[in-house]
């Protein structure tokens, strides 16, 4: 892909030049740079500089640009749910699945949803942000949830949920999430949008902050913002 900053109207815009098939080969260093030089040669056609590659951290990703002496950036959105993993306090991502899948049954869903409340959502294992999700829909279906929960005619919840649902450390840690990953998600969110550009992404890592109180975790948010500076 080449993304051009100079777009119509000053969007930028973004082209696809080239796609190469790597089957049956292996992703070498030295197989990926020459990748990349065949792709540099387009760039005075469409009257582009190359000045930056955009790969995962691994070492024969981060030779591309060494070897061409390029600007060398991690994939923001995917760095950015690895700090989303970093700042998770510890078992909360079970504990919320614990809890709501028994909701995603038919009928219970159908019992939250008669008595006010709304679908609930799950933690996904491999996107970090998704925690936060669950959490928004946990706190915003508690009460609602709780009624569902105490009905044995309709629904067959096991203890162990349902003293979660009044376990006070647990719904803290709920609040302590959603506040926490609040910039994180914001932060993936903007990298995810197509007219985000790998200096925008920069910004965006100079800029986020944690909120007040979570000095703890401050040495995660730099080992992860570095590796975009």
């Amino acid at each position: 892909m080449v993304y051009n900053v100079n777009g119509s109207i000053g969007k930028p815009i973004c082209m696809f030049l080239e796609g190469f098939d790597m089957s049956g080969e292996l992703e070498t260093g030295n197989k990926l740079c020459e990748i990349v030089e065949e792709a540099s040669k387009k760039q005075t056609q469409y009257n582009n500089h190359i000045y930056c590659t955009v790969t995962a951290n691994a070492s024969n990703m981060v030779k591309i640009s060494k070897d061409h002496k390029l600007w060398h950036s991690a994939r923001n959105s995917h760095n950015a749910n690895l700090l989303a993993k970093d700042l998770l306090p510890t078992n909360i991502s079970s504990k919320l699945n614990f809890v709501l899948k028994p909701f995603k049954h038919p009928d219970q869903q159908h019992q939250l949803l008669s008595n006010g409340g709304s679908r609930v959502c799950l933690a996904a294992e491999t996107r970090w942000c998704s925690q936060q999700d669950a959490c928004v829909s946990l706190k915003s279906n508690t009460t609602t949830i709780r009624k569902v929960a105490s009905n044995d005619e309709f629904a067959k919840i096991s203890t162990s949920v349902k003293c979660l649902l009044y376990d006070e450390y647990f719904l803290s840690q709920v609040d302590y999430t959603i506040s926490l990953l609040d910039p994180v998600s914001q932060l993936i969110s903007s990298c995810q949008k197509s007219e985000s550009s790998v200096a925008d992404a920069v910004e965006l890592w100079m800029t986020i902050q944690l909120p007040d109180g979570h000095d703890d975790k401050l040495h995660f948010l730099e080992k992860w913002r570095n590796q975009h500076l």
